[in-house]
């Protein structure tokens, strides 16, 4: 290998550039400000909630066309009363989007912005649901169905946990 070597024209004869250095690098990139260990588990669990988020906005998107379709059961006998079910699913499921793609985005800061925004939208769920599934099991008489509620516990308590890293 040449030392003395730079691009372009009137290299010397068997002149080579340097090495390239390898990709993926072999060292983990740490988060500044956190240990080793702190920001290998923030990364982890900031893709977890972005992509949590992303998966119950989809849903939240699925359940606005069905009612938009007045389909499946989720039809009211007022359409008006359907149709703004319909709106604040659409709009629930880009808000949901929105925030699962920030916290992907930041997943290797040390942002607090996109866990806040996900511990509120995550809380405002639990309580509109608890209502929702009440509603549910009275009308219907029969046990709710609570998928949607676990998953929004998860995604607060996780953020709550990611929020309370110890910074170095």
């Amino acid at each position: 290998m040449s030392e003395n070597y730079q691009p372009g024209y009137g290299q010397p004869q068997g002149a080579t550039p340097p090495p390239a250095a390898p990709w993926p690098p072999s060292t983990i990139l740490v988060t500044p400000g956190l240990s080793e260990a702190d920001a290998k588990r923030s990364r982890r669990w900031r893709t977890v909630i972005g992509v949590a988020l992303i998966l119950t906005g989809l849903a939240a998107g699925g359940i606005a066309a069905l009612q938009a379709l007045n389909v499946g059961g989720f039809g009211d006998d007022d359409p008006l009363v359907a149709m703004a079910v319909a709106g604040y699913n659409v709009i629930l499921g880009l808000v949901l989007i929105g925030f699962g793609v920030w916290n992907l985005a930041a997943r290797r800061t040390l942002q607090r912005g996109p866990l806040i925004a996900a511990a509120i939208v995550s809380g405002i769920q639990i309580v509109v649901g608890a209502f929702n599934l009440i509603d549910f099991a009275v009308s219907s008489g029969r046990f709710p169905p609570l998928g949607g509620i676990i998953v929004q516990i998860v995604i607060l308590r996780q953020a709550i946990v990611l929020l309370r890293l110890k910074r170095t």
